[in-house]
């Protein structure tokens, strides 16, 4: 999400701007329903009419990653791996998420 947003994981959310904090909301609501209408469409479940209505207008399914576990982004950028103290991964590309 932080990647399609274009916002770096090492930066601070206090330090986010208004447009940032958008881009992030409507990524995840992408990428979630995204996957939900991809498990709903793998066992062949109909999609309940509640569900349908808070559908955003642009979907991928099936959703695949932009970064994770990946060595180069689709623009060949190479994907930057960190792992901290408590073992969270984080994958970016900084020529993409500042």
């Amino acid at each position: 999400m932080l990647y399609l947003s274009k916002v770096s994981p090492l930066r601070k959310v206090s330090d986010l701007s208004n447009l940032e904090i958008k881009r992030i909301f409507n990524n995840i609501k992408f990428v979630s329903f995204s996957n939900v209408v991809d498990w709903f469409n793998e066992y062949k479940i109909n999609l309940p009419s509640y569900i349908k209505k808070l559908l955003p207008k642009k979907l991928k399914v099936p959703y695949e990653y932009y970064v994770y576990e990946r060595e180069y982004d689709n623009k060949k950028n190479q994907v930057i791996f960190n792992k901290t103290h408590c073992g969270r991964r984080t994958f970016y590309v900084k020529e993409i998420q500042i």
